[in-house]
């Protein structure tokens, strides 16, 4: 089938192929749009990001000099604080902990911590090292 538009004739076989090709070219045309948008995005927010870096390292370095200045200066003998003399002034102050304690404790048994509790009251967990320190012992 032709057709014929003035001194034009086309079949519809051309005019279908042409239209794809138009059609594909916006396509392509409009892709090409979308990555440049796309590249542009992502190169700002490398130099964004990278600002940011720069940044924070920046930050960094001026904490670590501050902390470097701080420790000479915590270094220097004349600023050592000494808590000796406050220590003891508190312990005196404080009434032994026993002595405050033990008039309200009725009934007490002196327990020794030097013992060995008994089996039955031990852990698996110790026990299972007291099994193996056992037999590597022997071994």
């Amino acid at each position: 089938m032709n057709l014929s538009f003035g001194f034009l004739s086309v079949t519809v076989t051309e005019l279908v192929l042409l239209t794809t090709v138009l059609l594909l070219t916006l396509l392509v045309g409009l892709a090409f749009r979308r990555i440049q948008r796309l590249t542009a995005a992502l190169d700002q927010h490398q130099r964004h990001s990278m600002r940011e870096i720069k940044m924070v390292n920046q930050g960094a370095i001026g904490i670590g000099r501050r902390l470097a200045t701080l420790e000479k200066g915590l270094k220097k003998p004349e600023k050592v604080a000494d808590f000796t003399a406050i220590r003891a002034q508190v312990l005196a102050q404080q009434p032994n902990a026993t002595s405050v304690v033990k008039p309200h404790i009725k009934d007490t048994e002196e327990v020794s911590f030097d013992q060995q509790p008994p089996s039955h009251q031990r852990t698996k967990a110790e026990q299972a090292l007291s099994a193996w320190l056992n037999d590597s012992q022997s071994a």
